[in-house]
């Protein structure tokens, strides 16, 4: 996942350790100088991004399980 602000570099969706994924996007969020607005804003957006990966992945493992 990658934010719009050039200030934020996430790692792709793809990253398999969704928890070092999180970590390294929270800690680069509050490190930046954003209104808290703004701030809660990409936060909200990563973790929707986040569950939504770990939700496909879910609904992949329970196909290729059915097969």
């Amino acid at each position: 996942m990658v934010f719009s602000s050039s200030t934020i570099a996430i790692p792709p969706s793809s990253y398999c350790d969704h928890a070092a994924v999180l970590a390294t996007a929270l800690m680069q969020v509050f490190s930046s100088s954003m209104p808290r607005t703004e701030l809660q804003y990409h936060i909200e957006e990563m973790l929707r991004g986040e569950l939504a990966d770990v939700a496909r992945q879910a609904a992949a493992d329970r196909s290729f399980a059915d097969e």
